[in-house]
């Protein structure tokens, strides 16, 4: 990721040392922390919203929404539309 070489050269630090001391503090790379923003955001966008699952995965950075519904069932184990239906249900917060 060009993240890691810009960060090494402001910090004077080998992109190696900036990737484990990420993962180090969070738990999980780069990619998958901006990977669970993003589902945390079209998960509170589901909750929040009326929009359609398609418009909420475009938002939140996935072109393909069969990718997105893989990724969130992924996190959540239940695809999006399932989310949507439980909360619409239940008035249920799963967040």
């Amino acid at each position: 990721m060009q993240i890691y070489h810009e960060v090494s050269e402001v910090l004077h630090a080998s992109p190696t040392v900036i990737k484990r001391a990420f993962k180090n503090v969070y738990g999980e790379s780069v990619g998958e922390y901006r990977k669970s923003i993003r589902l945390q955001e079209a998960q509170r966008l589901i909750q929040e919203t009326d929009r359609p699952i398609t418009e909420i995965a475009g938002m939140v950075g996935y072109s393909n929404p069969g990718h997105f519904a893989v990724a969130f069932r992924g996190k959540y184990a239940m695809t999006p539309s399932e989310y949507k239906r439980l909360v619409r249900s239940e008035g249920n917060s799963l967040l």
